[in-house]
């Protein structure tokens, strides 16, 4: 392989917590929890849905099982999965610096922690 460069999606090319905000505060309401602000979800992100989940979880009054988180993360990535692009926007000058990387002969990558279907 010749030079490449390596990308984080989310934050860095990709603006996506307002997703994953929107599909955190449903499945908070449907806990009975309170709703975060998406400046608090913003920081909350980064470390995976479980990580997540567990912080927004002691943020509203702690964890009670491992089991509410399990099944809470299972509810977020499903509706994460259901349609994870609503709002998802990417940042501006993303796609014209990946041209131009791509312009200049480089390999282009991806890495992320988003899950997939396997």
């Amino acid at each position: 392989m010749g030079r490449a460069v390596f990308f984080d999606l989310d934050g860095t090319l990709i603006n996506s917590v307002l997703d994953v905000h929107l599909c955190l505060s449903e499945v908070m309401e449907k806990a009975g929890r309170e709703r975060l602000s998406v400046e608090q979800v913003t920081h909350l992100v980064g470390g995976g849905a479980r990580i997540m989940t567990e912080k927004a979880l002691t943020m509203t009054g702690g964890v009670n099982s491992s089991q509410e988180v399990e099944e809470m993360v299972a509810d977020f990535l499903a509706l994460y999965a259901a349609d994870p692009v609503r709002l998802t926007k990417p940042f501006p000058g993303a796609i014209d610096l990946l041209d131009r990387l791509r312009d200049q002969g480089l390999t282009l990558a991806i890495c992320t922690n988003k899950p997939r279907a396997t």
